[in-house]
């Protein structure tokens, strides 16, 4: 409800805006998960006080310190993106790495699991070009239209190392792959969930 109302929409006369449990989307594992509270705060609190009128937000979270609520809060972009940038690329994230997001997934969990740690032993032998490898693990959400789904999140540091294990990715292993297990790959991925 609270991404609908902030989309955007003119809705006269609205003096108060509450948002409960603000820091929601803080706890879900994706590196661009503060700048979309902080998004989402400072466009559900521009409903309000619209024209000559003034308008009052109050805002619930159990992370009042975190620096997205608190920038959020202060409308200082600003402030919000010299921290964000900074742990960006204290983590290597975005814009400092390519991320590629690949999603194992089948409606049997064991040849999923066999999949994700197949594609696992393949990425393996290119260990000197991956910046960083996170799982095969349970993806955050873990059963879409009952379909398993497991990742792999690869950090890479340049376009020629990630495009090269994408191209054998492509040519080398998915085309020797069993068809009840699907790979889709997210290349660039807006969310990693």
């Amino acid at each position: 409800g609270t991404q609908m109302i902030a989309k955007g929409h003119d809705y006269p006369n609205i003096a108060v805006v509450g948002v409960i449990s603000a820091d929601t989307i803080l706890n879900i594992p994706d590196f661009r998960s503060a700048e979309r509270t902080f998004q989402l705060l400072t466009q559900v609190a521009g409903r309000t006080g619209r024209g000559n009128k003034s308008g009052k937000v109050l805002i619930q979270t159990y992370s009042p310190e975190h620096y997205s609520i608190k920038a959020a809060k202060n409308h200082d972009y600003k402030k919000f993106y010299l921290q964000e940038i900074k742990n960006r690329e204290q983590f290597l994230y975005p814009p400092f790495s390519l991320l590629v997001n690949i999603i194992i997934q089948g409606q049997d969990e064991d040849c999923v699991i066999k999949g994700a740690q197949v594609l696992e032993g393949f990425l393996s032998s290119f260990e000197d070009l991956i910046l960083e490898m996170f799982g095969p693990s349970t993806a955050p959400i873990a059963m879409i239209k009952n379909k398993h789904r497991w990742q792999i999140i690869l950090k890479f540091n340049g376009y020629k190392k990630r495009n090269y294990v994408l191209s054998e990715i492509n040519n080398k292993f998915l085309k020797k792959i069993p068809k009840n297990v699907v790979y889709n790959i997210d290349v660039d991925p807006l969310k990693v969930i």
